[in-house]
This record gives structure tokens, sequence and C-alpha cells, in this order.
């Protein structure tokens, strides 16, 4: 019996770390550690903010443009785990990587199969030639079967932007170069993707959005991050720039301040 209890005993705690293991085994950063400002990331002393949300790309963009950055992501399938458990979990993920808040979601993907050893114990009595009785006993296992539900589990962990960083994304948002499947979606080999636009800024008020992407300022061609990054080396705060955008296939010019 004492076998067969300690068999349980390291069922249940391999149970109740499934979440653990699962978000930090799977975690994917984005940078180097400390790749930011030190602002940027949780102090010693302060506590991340857990969000469950529904919808987690409206809230990944919402909070990246109110000067966040996602810094990684995690994801993992699981069984229904208490959400005591995820957030004590993502809490000890984003202490980990210096992440401020962390939002993640679950999606039923099915009900599987489960199993589970169950010990059963057998008394044995021998009678030996000269009468005496002995006894013993022994220890098999039985499977059980139970179904369980399963869920995708994903989290992304964000840091903030200090605001003494904010003028770097003068005139307002951020950028990358097109990656493969950037080029396929967008049907757009050069440029620059305009990733986020933070709120209340001139590129927000010019009505810049997420997927544009820059092909021209002032009549210097930008095909590439590069060709960005040598062009503003020669802006000066205050200038205006004409910005010619590709949006769902047409050009279009905007005209910004550059500043915030």
């Amino acid at each position: 019996m004492k076998k067969g209890f300690l068999f349980l005993i390291a069922a249940s705690i391999f149970l109740s770390g499934c979440v653990i293991t699962g978000f930090n085994t799977s975690f994917t950063p984005w940078y180097e550690a400390n790749y930011f400002p030190e602002a940027s990331y949780l102090k010693a002393d302060e506590e991340p903010e857990i969000i469950a949300v529904t919808d987690l790309d409206t809230k990944f963009w919402e909070l990246s443009s109110d000067w966040h950055r996602c810094i990684g992501y995690t994801q993992f399938n699981g069984t229904q785990f208490p959400i005591e458990e995820i957030n004590a979990s993502l809490r000890d993920l984003c202490k980990k990587n210096g992440a401020k808040i962390a939002i993640w979601t679950k999606d039923y993907t099915g009900t599987g199969i489960s199993y589970n050893m169950v010990p059963y114990t057998s008394v044995h009595t021998v009678v030996s030639p000269f009468g005496s009785v002995s006894a013993y006993t022994t220890t098999n296992y039985t499977t059980q079967t139970y179904s369980t539900q399963r869920f995708d589990y994903c989290a992304y962990l964000f840091i903030s932007i200090p605001e003494e960083n904010r003028i770097d994304y003068a005139p307002g948002f951020s950028i990358s170069n097109l990656t493969n499947e950037d080029r396929n979606h967008y049907k757009q080999n050069t440029g620059c993707l305009i990733n986020t636009v933070y709120n209340n800024t001139p590129a927000y008020y010019a009505n810049l959005f997420h997927g544009d992407i820059i092909t021209d300022i002032n009549g210097t061609a930008i095909h590439s991050v590069d060709d960005y990054l040598n062009f503003i080396e020669t802006a000066s705060i205050g200038d205006t720039w004409n910005i010619t955008v590709v949006r769902n296939g047409m050009e279009k010019t905007v005209q910004v301040p550059y500043r915030l």
C-alpha cells in the first residue's frame, strides 16, 4: 500500500505542476535579456499585472499602442487548470523575464482520454509441511481510463516603453523589415512595415495604421529598415514628412510632423 500511496502523490504533483511547466518550458523570448532600457522592466519590488482575455489579438494591439512592447510568448496544450495556478505561473514567468504585464487566453481543443495507474494489494497465505502458517502481500496495478477536457493556453508578456525613450519612436510608430510571410500577405516586396502606431502621436492623428508599408519619405525611397534609419539620421525634430504608404494594395501619402 505504501508504494501505491507514493505513486498517487507523485501523480498529483505532476498534474498540479503541468501548468507551471507548460508556461515556463514553452516561453519563446523575442529579445535578449535586458535588451531594452532598465526602466522598461519590472522592478524587484513590483508585481506584474496578469490579465485574462477572450480576444488575445485585440488586447495585444491595445497594449502595444499604449506604449508597451511584447518581449515574448508562451503556449501549450493542457487540461483544465484553476485560474489561481495560471496566474501564479504567469506571475513567476513575468518576474523571471522582467515583464510588467501578461495577457493570456485558453481555447477548448476537445476531450481526450487519460490513464491512471491504481494499485491494489493481494494477501497470500502459505502453509508449510509442518503446519505453520505465514502470509505475504503483493502489490499490482490496474489501468483506469478517464476523459479530460483539453485547452490551448497562450500568453504574451509585455514591458513598458519609458516616457524618456519615446522620442526614439517619433513620429509615433515602430517598424520592421518585411518577412517572407509579410510579402506573401501584403503582396509587397519592399518597404518598412509599420508594426505599431502609438496613441495620441502625430502618426496616430495622421491616421497611419498597423500594416501600412512605408515606401517613400520626402522623395527618398524606403526599401528597408536601413533606408529608414539612414533617412532619420539627417532629419530634425520639427520637420514635416510626406510619407507614402501602401495600404490594401493602394498608395497613399500623408503629411506627418517629425516629433512627438
